[in-house]
């Protein structure tokens, strides 16, 4: 009586061959998921440990927030005259990154377009209403006299310029825009903007919802907690000081 051979057909090997290969593509969206879930979480520690930086530098400047550009680290300083510094650069102190061009702390993981070479590592932007641009106003904002601390955004994920613009390519504003202050404080109206897409031309730096599939966006409040908003789910009030 001839006995098998102790070996796999070719048949058998090809029925192996193709249960791994399923199990694989069962396998795939959730290994993708969990990578998504993971760079969301390292963008909300980014935030949040930004957004701490950001209270620790007020409590040591007489309440002052930093500026989002320009100024300097010593009170109000005459309109026009900010020397180019980002909030970046105010918080080095307060951050374990020394340097933005050359750390990505800064950039958001699920970012899409990479900064040149010499050129800032930014894709986060501040809230102009509280972190305010020194070349135009001629005051830093005082902590104390902000309300709902925990209600305001701070900073969060922003779009990418592709365009020379005022900054540079592949790289997001020091503050996000348009501004939002309406006389009526008390209609909750969401946020209108451009097309949530990096890659735009403008130097307007809007809200980007680059987040679970372009739906969510990061963002840090001015208590320095940090959290993930849907898209419609941000208003006015969420980024305007008069309510």
């Amino acid at each position: 009586m001839r006995r098998r051979p102790n070996a796999f057909t070719l048949i058998e090997l090809l029925v192996v061959i193709s249960i791994i290969a399923l199990l694989i593509a069962m396998l795939m969206p959730a290994l993708r998921s969990a990578k998504a879930a993971a760079r969301n979480a390292a963008c909300l520690n980014r935030m949040h440990h930004s957004a701490i930086a950001v209270n620790a530098f007020a409590v040591d400047h007489r309440s002052l927030l930093p500026a989002a550009f320009g100024g300097n680290l010593n009170g109000t300083i005459p309109s026009g005259t900010g020397d180019g510094k980002y909030f970046t650069d105010y918080l080095e102190d307060y951050m374990a990154v020394a340097d933005d061009q050359t750390s990505d702390y800064y950039m958001c993981p699920e970012s899409v377009m990479d900064p040149l070479t010499g050129q800032k590592l930014l894709s986060y932007s501040a809230n102009g209403l509280l972190m305010v641009n020194l070349q135009v106003e001629e005051r830093r904002i005082d902590y104390a006299n902000v309300g709902r601390v925990s209600e305001i955004i701070l900073m969060g994920d922003a779009s990418q310029n592709s365009g020379a613009g005022t900054s540079g390519p592949n790289f997001s504003g020091p503050f996000m825009g348009p501004f939002f202050n309406p006389a009526n404080a008390n209609v909750p109206l969401a946020i209108t903007q451009s097309e949530n897409i990096d890659d735009i031309t403008t130097n307007g730096y809007h809200l980007r919802f680059r987040h679970n599939v372009e739906s969510t966006a990061n963002n840090a409040y001015l208590d320095g907690h940090a959290e993930s908003s849907r898209i419609g789910l941000v208003f006015q009030k969420n980024l305007a000081t008069a309510y």
